[in-house]
Protein backbone atom coordinates (compact mmCIF):
# COMPACT_ATOMS: atom_id res chain seq x y z
CA UNK A 1 0.00 0.00 0.00
CA UNK A 2 0.97 3.35 -1.04
CA UNK A 3 0.32 6.67 -0.21
CA UNK A 4 0.70 10.01 -1.77
CA UNK A 5 2.03 12.89 0.32
CA UNK A 6 -0.40 15.30 -0.94
CA UNK A 7 -3.36 12.49 0.63
CA UNK A 8 -1.96 12.51 4.08
CA UNK A 9 -5.31 15.20 4.68
CA UNK A 10 -7.60 12.71 3.34
CA UNK A 11 -6.57 9.70 5.01
CA UNK A 12 -6.60 11.67 8.08
CA UNK A 13 -9.71 12.58 7.52
CA UNK A 14 -10.94 9.63 6.89
CA UNK A 15 -9.78 7.82 9.90
CA UNK A 16 -11.55 10.64 12.45
CA UNK A 17 -14.76 9.41 10.40
CA UNK A 18 -14.38 5.99 10.86
CA UNK A 19 -13.01 6.40 14.42
CA UNK A 20 -16.05 8.70 15.32
CA UNK A 21 -18.46 6.05 13.74
CA UNK A 22 -17.13 2.76 14.88
CA UNK A 23 -15.15 3.47 18.05
CA UNK A 24 -16.45 4.38 21.42
CA UNK A 25 -14.67 6.28 24.53
CA UNK A 26 -15.13 2.78 26.27
CA UNK A 27 -13.29 1.36 24.05
CA UNK A 28 -10.06 3.54 24.05
CA UNK A 29 -9.77 3.41 27.85
CA UNK A 30 -6.89 1.19 28.93
CA UNK A 31 -7.60 -1.43 31.71
CA UNK A 32 -4.82 -2.06 34.06
CA UNK A 33 -5.18 -5.29 35.91
CA UNK A 34 -3.64 -4.26 39.44
CA UNK A 35 -3.38 -7.38 42.14
CA UNK A 36 -3.18 -4.98 45.18
CA UNK A 37 -3.43 -2.05 47.11
CA UNK A 38 -0.30 -1.12 49.12
CA UNK A 39 0.57 2.08 51.32
CA UNK A 40 3.84 3.62 51.19
CA UNK A 41 5.31 2.49 54.17
CA UNK A 42 4.31 -1.07 53.63
CA UNK A 43 6.92 -0.79 50.56
CA UNK A 44 9.89 -2.29 51.97
CA UNK A 45 12.51 -5.52 51.83
CA UNK A 46 11.07 -7.49 54.37
CA UNK A 47 7.70 -7.31 53.11
CA UNK A 48 8.11 -7.44 49.48
CA UNK A 49 11.32 -10.34 49.81
CA UNK A 50 8.57 -13.14 49.44
CA UNK A 51 7.76 -12.66 45.80
CA UNK A 52 11.44 -12.99 45.29
CA UNK A 53 10.18 -16.94 45.79
CA UNK A 54 7.49 -16.41 43.04
CA UNK A 55 9.95 -15.77 40.38
CA UNK A 56 10.66 -16.69 37.29
CA UNK A 57 7.82 -14.07 36.04
CA UNK A 58 6.63 -14.11 32.13
CA UNK A 59 3.62 -15.39 30.10
CA UNK A 60 2.63 -18.20 32.45
CA UNK A 61 3.14 -16.22 36.22
CA UNK A 62 3.10 -12.74 35.52
CA UNK A 63 4.64 -10.08 37.48
CA UNK A 64 2.56 -8.60 40.72
CA UNK A 65 1.75 -4.88 39.91
CA UNK A 66 0.65 -3.01 42.74
CA UNK A 67 -0.81 0.86 43.05
CA UNK A 68 1.22 2.91 45.51
CA UNK A 69 -1.97 5.05 46.03
CA UNK A 70 -1.85 8.96 46.97
CA UNK A 71 1.80 9.03 46.55
CA UNK A 72 4.30 11.36 44.73
CA UNK A 73 7.08 10.19 43.14
CA UNK A 74 10.23 12.26 43.85
CA UNK A 75 12.81 10.64 41.56
CA UNK A 76 13.66 7.26 40.05
CA UNK A 77 16.50 5.23 39.73
CA UNK A 78 17.66 1.63 38.11
CA UNK A 79 18.62 -0.66 40.90
CA UNK A 80 19.85 -4.32 40.71
CA UNK A 81 20.66 -6.10 37.11
CA UNK A 82 16.99 -6.69 35.81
Amino acid sequence: MSLKINDIGLLEKLIKEYSSININNEQTKKVINVDTLIHAHEWTTEILSPLDHMEPFGKQNEEPLFVLQDTIIKSVEKVGTK
